[in-house]
């Protein structure tokens, strides 16, 4: 049996810069930065670390200003986004490693704060018929496409995030309370959603008929061995049902799992519902990042 691995998995950094970066990546999970942004974190301290390593800068305590301003220098064509997100994580390398005695000099002062601007960009949407279309157009015939057409039912009907479906387990669903109820992975806050009955027969058409056998706590699995948790995005099986249902999107709007998120929301708008009823349906943290979902329409605005 050969089991699949990614190139995640596969490296890993060099004895001289290891002791620090996994320790500061523990420090930053006991401050509560979740999974995914460490992931990320550990993929910039990857590059920081190819790039002093071909300059001869083989141990972290050998860092000067001249290849903090380099570096720097070296992400010039990122946004603004990237740029800040990243020099903020070795601010924070950087005062880490003083206080821990991997440096004699603080440079977290000396690395800039670039200002992060967002760009504005209305929330794509499916229209309540559009989300019927896809449904419908989903290929339930085999295993996996009862798979993709439960967690497609899962996230279009409650709103619950791909990241959350993905980590849903057995024991989040209360068949005889009709409830789903889940840690958010984005926020670790508790959510309780209503397990609506179109969404609890596809499951269980899943789980029937559809799900490998698997000694797995994780309601979701992939279909080749070793049937472990799922970890698709499904962006493209969100394309293809969009394709298959015939509805034309815009070429330069991209579409994925988190397009049902936005139709939620909007239509729930539509319909009368204030947002800060929506915020918490969706597990939003602030009625703010709900707020943008007005600008869909002109009545909305209005």
């Amino acid at each position: 049996m050969i089991f699949k691995q990614s190139s995640l998995t596969l490296k890993g950094f060099s004895n001289e810069y290891k002791p620090l970066f996994e320790e500061f990546f523990d420090y930053l999970r006991k401050q509560g930065l979740c999974d995914n942004s460490i992931i990320t974190w550990r993929g910039r301290l990857f590059c920081l670390e190819y790039f002093l390593l071909n300059r001869n800068s083989e141990r972290f305590e050998q860092i000067e200003i001249p290849h903090i301003n380099e570096y720097i220098e070296s992400l010039a064509g990122f946004s603004n986004s990237t740029i800040s997100a990243t020099l903020g994580c070795f601010r924070r390398l950087f005062a880490y490693a003083y206080e821990n005695g991997y440096h004699a000099v603080n440079y977290a002062g000396a690395i800039p704060t670039v200002r992060r601007t967002k760009e504005y960009r209305l929330p794509n949407i499916f229209t309540p018929d559009d989300v019927a279309k896809i449904l419908e157009s989903s290929n339930r015939e085999y295993p996996i496409g009862k798979c993709n057409f439960a967690v497609l039912m899962l996230v279009a009907r409650t709103g619950l995030r791909i990241s959350d479906a993905r980590e849903l387990k057995f024991s989040a669903i209360d068949w005889d309370a009709k409830t789903i109820s889940v840690i958010r992975k984005k926020t670790r806050k508790p959510l309780e959603l209503p397990l609506f009955e179109d969404v609890g027969w596809a499951i269980i058409d899943y789980l029937k008929h559809g799900r490998p056998i698997a000694d797995c706590e994780y309601m979701f699995v992939s279909h080749q061995a070793p049937y472990t948790k799922l970890s698709l995005a499904f962006q493209k099986t969100v394309v293809e049902a969009v394709c298959k249902a015939g509805i034309n999107i815009d070429a330069n709007k991209p579409i994925g799992m988190h397009t049902f998120r936005h139709s939620i929301a909007t239509a729930m708008l539509a319909s009368g519902a204030k947002i800060t009823d929506i915020a918490p349906a969706l597990g939003h943290a602030e009625p703010k990042s709900t707020e943008r979902y007005i600008n869909t329409t002109v009545d909305m605005l209005r």
